[in-house]
């Protein structure tokens, strides 16, 4: 695989493994196939489809994941279903292996505490998604307004940006939307003051609003995903890589 291809996948989840969530360094990281090249028969969302579709495990930047070395290796051909269930069982099998005297005298005294119920959530599924996050940001603040005129230059503005999100899913076109609005009116400026030379003639309600929701939904996001990564850093601080 190219470099660039392994920077790709290495940037997906932000340089964590997309299964444990622990950060892992470009040279570290292995890439695994999602669905297993070896077990096809999955359901998977394609976007380019726009449904689920079944597909043998391919060698495309959709299907690979950035994995720590002891993830890939415990996942190996597994879907992610069955990996869940093993992440489990792994857990319940010490108390049977050969330190189940260890592990239980540690549960005894409170310095293990089990929770083989606890559901396994991997990290790219507690990753935000930007659709939802930012939809249900946009729908919060359109109930909160108290102007009922959907023709108010912000109401427009937001209404307009929830119409965009239910036509897309990719995080990255979300962004670069949100960083098109919020260029968007300083070109316009731009371009019609090159008639004239007075940007302030072409001052206008909408466009600004339509700048301002940008950075307004850019700064909503960058915070959001600082709180999922502290989240996800704070369940994790506890972890040692093993040898």
């Amino acid at each position: 695989m190219k470099k660039e291809d392994r920077i790709k996948v290495w940037e997906k989840y932000d340089h964590h493994c997309a299964y444990c969530g622990r950060e892992i360094k470009l040279e570290d990281m292995q890439i695994d196939h999602f669905i297993p090249k070896n077990r096809g028969n999955y359901s998977r969302w394609s976007d380019k489809e726009g449904k689920y579709i079944v597909s043998h495990g391919e060698d495309s930047m959709e299907n690979y994941m950035p994995s720590c070395r002891a993830c890939n290796f415990r996942k190996r051909d597994m879907s992610i279903g069955q990996f869940r269930e093993a992440i489990k069982e792994q857990a319940k099998g010490l108390l049977k292996g050969t330190a189940k005297f260890q592990v239980s005298m540690s549960i005894a005294y409170g310095l293990l505490n089990p929770a083989f119920d606890k559901p396994i959530v991997f990290y790219f599924e507690k990753c935000m998604n930007y659709k939802d996050r930012l939809t249900k940001y946009i729908q919060g603040r359109l109930s909160e307004s108290s102007n009922v005129d959907d023709y108010e230059p912000n109401t427009l503005a937001l209404i307009n940006l929830l119409w965009f999100l239910g036509k897309v899913t990719s995080n990255e076109v979300i962004v670069a939307k949100l960083r098109i609005m919020v260029d968007a009116d300083i070109k316009r400026k731009k371009y019609l003051s090159r008639y004239d030379g007075n940007e302030s003639l072409y001052d206008d309600e909408y466009s600004d609003a339509v700048s301002t929701i940008g950075k307004e939904c850019l700064l909503y996001l960058r915070n959001a995903k600082k709180e999922v990564q502290d989240e996800n850093k704070a369940s994790q601080e506890d972890f040692e890589e093993p040898e």
